[in-house]
């Protein structure tokens, strides 16, 4: 979109996973997309520049449902809507078996050097050592995954039937709780993407965002009588002033651990940022894309912002336009931080 960098040779289908590298270097990345098209594109991205060379194309079997790198930024891990896990080796850019769920891996997050963790639509969530050719480990989820976030030990699965279950990979595996998805707003809307947020001093995750199909996200804290539980509206466009909305999906929501800002990505074709501490809408906000934003990524530095433009199917195949090519974008945020903001 205007004044955005569009990053070259985008997928021809919508995208279904976009992440950057978690190396936190100031000048360069990289980053990888996965597609409906069953491509799987990595780019070098001068983050300074906003420049992007192609890196490497792999075409896989299946579609890829989610993706996560290794912390130097060499394998990629990817789960697809067989059950398969794989690792691509960006150098190379080979691909190698690690193993299998019994339906679609929905997420794919890593933990601690070298856990990876991934989440299924066959209601289990696995923990693999990409070395090796099995599990170390796995745990049966109260439903089907939806969207997972992990922070060093800790691991975050939103689940059907409105619940979301968190557990440790510390000591036994075993350390596990339960929890109800708040109902904020009186719909048990779907939760479509989810994000752990840290305190302002600490490193330990105190709670973590849930993107709703309903055009609102809600901070769920590990603590309740510590950190309430609170939400804001957003992706809503208004009909009647004050009294109607057309309310549109969240499909993605990213934290920027080092601002403590979240940003949120819609059905409506629209990106906005967040300020987490003052609870409060930045007012920088994007102009409306031709179409639903699917998915977007922070670099790990915190100053670039990647986002998808493409057809999600939330109307159906009727209002799919196939002369709209996908696209991918990117932007610098630093004055988007810094811009004032309005309580919500």
């Amino acid at each position: 979109m205007q004044n955005d960098v569009e990053v070259c040779e985008p997928p021809t289908d919508s995208i279904s996973a976009l992440e950057f590298t978690p190396s936190r270097s100031s000048c360069s990345s990289r980053l990888a997309a996965a597609s409906w098209d069953c491509s799987v594109r990595v780019w070098d991205v001068q983050t300074n520049t906003g420049a992007t060379i192609p890196r490497c194309l792999h075409m896989m079997d299946s579609i890829v449902l989610d993706a996560a790198w290794n912390m130097e930024g060499s394998q990629l891990y990817m789960g697809d809507v067989t059950g398969k896990v794989s690792a691509l080796d960006v150098a190379t850019n080979t691909l190698a078996k690690i193993g299998n769920h019994e339906a679609g891996v929905r997420c794919c997050s890593m933990m601690v050097s070298p856990v990876l963790m991934t989440a299924s639509w066959d209601k289990t969530a696995k923990f693999w050592d990409p070395r090796c050719d099995k599990s170390i480990f796995e745990l049966n989820l109260p439903g089907r995954a939806y969207a997972a976030d992990t922070m060093n030990t800790l691991a975050v699965v939103a689940c059907s039937d409105q619940k979301v279950l968190t557990f440790s990979i510390e000591g036994s595996y075993k350390d596990t709780r339960q929890w109800d998805c708040p109902t904020i707003g009186g719909t048990n809307s779907q939760v479509r993407a989810l994000a752990i947020t840290k305190g302002s001093t600490a490193q330990q995750p105190i709670g973590w965002f849930l993107a709703k199909s309903d055009g609102r996200v809600i901070m769920q804290p590990v603590q309740p009588y510590v950190h309430d539980t609170w939400s804001f509206e957003c992706h809503r466009k208004e009909i009647s002033k004050g009294t109607h909305y057309d309310v549109y999906a969240v499909n993605d929501i990213k934290m920027n651990h080092e601002r403590k800002t979240l940003a949120t990505v819609g059905s409506d074709g629209s990106y906005e940022f967040w300020d987490c501490i003052n609870r409060s809408r930045l007012m920088r906000n994007s102009a409306q894309a031709p179409e639903s934003i699917t998915k977007c990524s922070l670099s790990a530095n915190g100053q670039v912002f990647a986002y998808a433009v493409g057809y999600d199917w939330a109307q159906g195949y009727e209002y799919h336009d196939p002369a709209k090519k996908p696209k991918i974008y990117m932007r610098s945020v630093v004055k988007d931080m810094k811009s004032k903001s309005t309580k919500v």
